[in-house]
């Protein structure tokens, strides 16, 4: 492989890993604007509680998300004892 091409490659994969990295970014942020509307929402409506962002839903998220390696039942419990703590205490 001659030089010219080798750089040619090179400059490809470093442009597809900053196209994929700028893309990651945008749908990252794009979740979480619509996260934050639907969670601003919610807390508008009185049903979920207002000390709540949503990078802490994303983080929520998360444990969900991760609690799905631990065997039956576990996410499904997880997930209920996330929703019990957002709900407004009325």
């Amino acid at each position: 492989m001659n030089r010219r091409a080798f750089v040619l490659g090179a400059a490809m994969v470093l442009l597809g890993n900053l196209v994929a990295i700028a893309l990651r970014s945008f749908a990252e942020a794009a979740f979480l604007e619509v996260l934050d509307e639907l969670l601003a929402a919610a807390q508008r409506a009185g049903t979920v509680r207002t000390d709540v962002g949503a990078a802490e839903l994303k983080a929520l998220l998360m444990v969900c998300k991760s609690t799905q390696e631990h065997g039956d039942g576990v996410a499904d419990r997880v997930a209920c004892v996330i929703v019990d703590g957002l709900r407004t205490m009325s």
